[in-house]
């Protein structure tokens, strides 16, 4: 499943959109919703120990367009620190379509 993540986190931030909605990536997984949080936050993690840009930012709400409070929740755990919330989530969207274009 992590794999399967992986893969479609990458092919996406090569695109020029390069986002995806929680419930139209839980479906292309074939799982709830409910059930991605951990397979983000082990990719956000994967990400970080290996100096990569967050993969996970590109993961959004529909309704808001932006990563679910659990991504600036890990984020902070992983120990990034920023000024503005949206700056450092349109800067992890942009870093991550550079290093995978």
């Amino acid at each position: 499943m992590q794999q399967r993540l992986d893969d479609i986190l990458e092919t996406l931030a090569s695109t020029s959109s390069g986002k995806i909605t929680y419930l139209k990536l839980a479906r292309r997984l074939g799982i709830f919703s409910a059930k991605l949080s951990p397979l983000l936050e082990q990719r956000m993690q994967k990400d970080f120990a290996t100096g990569r840009p967050l993969l996970s930012a590109l993961v959004v709400s529909s309704s808001t367009g932006l990563p679910s409070d659990g991504f600036v929740d890990a984020a902070k755990r992983l120990g990034f620190t920023w000024q503005s919330r949206g700056a450092f989530i349109a800067q992890q969207q942009s870093d991550a379509r550079v290093f995978y274009a």
